[in-house]
């Protein structure tokens, strides 16, 4: 019996970058992706908090 992978699994994009936002903003906005973080903000909380705006509200967060 072949075992599928499940394709009902969430995924959540975060991009991280040294550049700030605001050098990327528009084609982040346009990208798959829920959220930004600047390298200097990279936590595992920080990338909970971008995950849990996007599953309550489908859009794009960015954090600075």
């Amino acid at each position: 019996m072949a075992v599928e992978p499940a394709r009902s699994a969430s995924r959540v994009i975060v991009l991280i970058s040294t550049h700030a936002l605001e050098n990327f903003e528009e084609l982040i906005a346009s990208s798959p992706a829920h959220g930004f973080l600047p390298k200097s903000a990279l936590s595992a909380q920080a990338i909970s908090r971008l995950a849990g705006r996007a599953a309550g509200r489908g859009g794009n967060a960015f954090a600075t």
